[in-house]
């Protein structure tokens, strides 16, 4: 098994070109089986592909003891690889914040944090833990929410714009584990995943093993399948949508988008739905609890003909109808 997955790893990452000779990379540890899985994975390339390996902690504070067990035992398995560390520790934004989406600010805080540390240090990639177990929960996840089909691609193996690799998305937590196993290598788990009051927790550890067993035991691995084959339809998709975006877009800030209707609706749907995602995701800078309902309403808003400046506000996004225009801003609250 060790053998065959890290020969399995080191194709992947040369048919995938995930990464090459002499890169730099940020790599996230948690402390969990994923993201120990992957530096040690990466380890076994490093003196091949000659790379500077610098790992990140972040310790939220959120699981008392818990949190600095999982501090002190990512420390030690940098020594013991002899590892540069950094370890950030999250404040809140505010006392509001665990009463708000808290799952959304701690993403953002995490990104923003891998993200400045490799733009410090000028490395070339952040490398994250996402298996296809994770893959399989985010699909399900945003299919209930009613995603698009950028929300149904999943993740992204190698993003360019963001510049993140996730190596092993192509393999299952067991896999994962199993490795470690044969390895001699120890993790730490979250006792937080078994809370199944959290939607995500509730898909992971009720709603896929039922799917496995009554349905198909090669679930995971199909959902990652048709993930990659929506992710390859919407890059499509994408590029057609910023390709058209400047011709119907008469004026963008980052608080303010000003639409060209008559352009706009001369656009097949589908290039309407995803111009329409690329405005909000840029006064907002992200899609989370956008689905395609509001395309639906704004759609209603564009051929309603009641008052003379209609408008709709969901979101943090007001969206205001003056005669060939739809004018985007972006609000405090909705």
């Amino acid at each position: 098994m060790t053998n065959k997955l890290i020969k399995k790893f080191k194709n992947l990452v040369f048919q995938e070109k995930l990464i090459v000779p002499s890169d730099k990379i940020i790599v996230g540890i948690s402390g969990g089986a994923d993201s120990v899985a992957l530096t040690t994975l990466l380890l076994s390339l490093q003196k091949s592909y000659r790379l500077n390996l610098h790992l990140v902690h972040i310790n939220y504070h959120l699981r008392g003891q818990e949190s600095e067990e999982d501090e002190i035992f990512v420390k030690e398995f940098a020594r013991k690889n002899s590892l540069p560390l950094e370890v950030i520790h999250y404040q809140p934004v505010n006392s509001k914040s665990r009463r708000g989406n808290l799952e959304k600010e701690l993403r953002n805080f995490r990104y923003q944090a891998f993200a400045k540390i490799r733009q410090a240090k000028k490395f070339n990639w952040l490398a994250v833990g996402h298996q296809r177990d994770d893959q399989a929960e985010t699909f399900l996840l945003n299919l209930f929410r009613g995603a698009g089909l950028k929300g149904l691609a999943g993740m992204k193996l190698k993003d360019e714009t963001r510049k993140i690799i996730r190596p092993l998305l192509r393999f299952s937590k067991k896999e994962l584990q199993n490795f470690l196993r044969k390895q001699g290598e120890k993790w730490r788990e979250d006792s937080s995943n078994q809370n199944n009051d959290l939607f995500r927790n509730k898909i992971r550890n009720e709603l896929i093993p039922l799917l496995q067993k009554e349905y198909s035991l090669n679930f995971n691995q199909k959902i990652g399948q048709t993930s990659q084959q929506l992710a390859d339809c919407y890059c499509l998709l994408e590029g057609l949508a910023t390709e058209k975006f400047p011709a119907v877009v008469n004026a963008s800030d980052k608080n303010k988008t000003i639409l060209t209707l008559n352009k706009f609706l001369s656009l097949p749907k589908s290039l309407q739905a995803e111009i329409f995602r690329q405005i909000i995701t840029s006064l907002r800078g992200d899609l989370l609890d956008i689905d395609y309902g509001h395309f639906r309403e704004f759609k209603k808003l564009v051929n309603s003909r009641k008052g003379k400046n209609p408008e709709m506000l969901f979101k943090q996004i007001k969206i205001v109808k003056k005669g060939n225009q739809a004018i985007f801003s972006l609000v405090d609250k909705a």
